[in-house]
């Protein structure tokens, strides 16, 4: 992977396009809160989202939660915690349905 990036990625279970992934750093209120979507990075295949957070491997503590295409919040708010190391500079986050929405 290398040292010259740290992002957060991951996929939808059933590889569902168009899904707002919401990440806010929860540490800086005037940092990172951007939304990307489920199917903006097919290089983590059907579903793939990625938020790059820089240039290297960033320690920090980010709040992570799905929405719906239409913004219906589908996921509770959770925790990504990333860290400075090169061999650690990517969050992989899979979502799975295991409710009916």
């Amino acid at each position: 992977m290398g040292c010259n990036w740290a992002s957060i990625t991951g996929i939808n279970g059933e590889a569902l396009n168009g899904y707002g992934v919401q990440i806010n750093d929860a540490e800086n209120p005037n940092g990172i809160q951007d939304r990307v979507y489920s199917g903006g990075a097919l290089t983590f295949g059907d579903g793939g989202f990625e938020l790059v957070l820089g240039g290297a491997p960033v320690e920090g503590r980010y709040t992570v939660q799905l929405f719906s295409p239409a913004s219906v919040p589908l996921s509770d708010v959770f925790f990504a915690i990333t860290s400075n190391r090169c061999d650690q500079n990517v969050v992989v986050i899979t979502f799975e349905q295991v409710r009916e929405f």
